[in-house]
């Protein structure tokens, strides 16, 4: 039998068995039925109490593990899950392809700390596609984290929806160079994932097979998704399609915090020297580095591509 008494900072578990057995606790997000997928892992002795070190911040109960298997779950009381909702969080509203893999991988290097993809594209993505914003305003109150890019942040209507809700965020928005970069690097990168690019005539979106189901059936949903949000539900004339995704979303963006006084709002460009530094000053952070860095770099005719 397994026992536990909070105290002042954690739980105390107690072994009232005969055998060792290991212990597992993961964290349920507040304000979501969502699991954390990180767990921590400990032995218990017959007779030993043990308080893991375990962050319980943002969680609004726990799921307790005894040997792999299911053994109860535990609400968790407010001095122990309480942190700053209020705080300010980075929102990165860039297109995806725009430059957001660079703008995460630079601000993580900062200290920032990163909301995690699979919860976006696992969970918040299929709610907002429903029409519920709530799991997703949940992450952004989350005291555990305080960056947020990719899906569904990077969907078209993300930003207006949130917005009344969070005006204290800073909300980023990541360009390329040019619309036409964007689009050739769109279609470049979701060939391995969409079949239906290398048939720019197919009236119908397919997705490719994959040795892992798994992987095909989240790709399938998230992707298939984003590509309705983007309105794109053929092949049809693709690249024009492309180019008036990226063009309206622009617009749109920048016309609407063009109407909200006081808005946190920056657009940037992570290829272009000393932006790192200029998005540090605007948001007052200290950083270690100019310029950002450039992740899916790729060299092809020697020419750099991203």
């Amino acid at each position: 039998m397994i026992d536990y008494n909070f105290d002042d900072n954690g739980i105390k578990f107690t072994n009232n068995g005969d055998e060792t057995v290991e212990l597992s606790i993961g964290g349920i997000f507040t304000g979501t039925n969502i699991r954390d997928g990180n767990h921590v892992l400990f032995l218990l002795k017959k007779g030993e109490t043990k308080k893991p070190e375990f962050n319980y911040v943002g969680y609004s109960s726990i799921d307790v593990y005894k040997n792999n298997g299911y053994l109860f779950t535990l609400s968790l009381h407010k001095y122990l899950t309480k942190g700053d909702t209020h705080k300010p969080n980075l929102v990165c509203i860039g297109l995806n392809k725009t430059g957001t893999t660079s703008l995460r991988d630079s601000l993580t290097n900062q200290g920032f700390s990163l909301c995690g993809e699979n919860y976006g594209h696992q969970f918040m993505l299929q709610d907002f596609h429903n029409g519920n914003i709530y799991s997703a305003l949940s992450f952004l109150e989350s005291p555990r984290f305080n960056l947020y890019e990719d899906l569904p942040f990077s969907l078209t209507k993300f930003y207006q929806k949130i917005y009344d809700y969070r005006p204290q965020d800073y909300y980023i928005l990541t360009l390329r160079d040019s619309v036409e970069q964007w689009v050739d690097s769109v279609i470049r990168y979701y060939y391995k994932d969409l079949g239906y690019i290398n048939n720019k005539k197919d009236n119908k979106l397919h997705i490719i097979k994959y040795p892992s189901i798994r992987r095909k059936i989240i790709t399938k949903n998230y992707l298939t998704l984003q590509m309705y949000d983007w309105g794109i539900t053929n092949t049809v004339n693709l690249e024009s399609k492309l180019i008036d995704v990226y063009n309206r979303h622009t617009d749109n963006v920048f016309n609407f915090f063009d109407s909200k006084i006081n808005s946190r709002f920056v657009s940037i460009n992570v290829s272009k020297k000393n932006e790192l530094l200029r998005l540090s000053k605007y948001i007052d952070f200290d950083t270690t580095e100019n310029d950002f860095l450039w992740a899916n770099k790729k060299t092809i005719g020697g020419i750099i591509k991203d």
